[in-house]
């Protein structure tokens, strides 16, 4: 199945998913949809076309 979707992976992490969205992201409106409590954990998430998705992650990864 095709997807307009981007993956978007952080080789060697996990990361936490605060919150995703269509359009535009607008920090004062969207900041407050953001899951701090029990935000899903996950290695790859698809950020929807013609949107954002906001994550948090521990960059802990040692490297150049």
């Amino acid at each position: 199945m095709y997807s307009y979707s981007n993956p978007m992976h952080l080789h060697g992490h996990d990361f936490f998913v605060l919150a995703q969205g269509h359009g535009k992201y607008d920090a004062d409106k969207d900041m407050q949809t953001y899951n701090l409590v029990d935000p899903p954990v996950r290695n790859t998430i698809l950020v929807p076309v013609v949107g954002w998705t906001v994550i948090r992650f521990i960059a802990s990864n040692p490297g150049m």
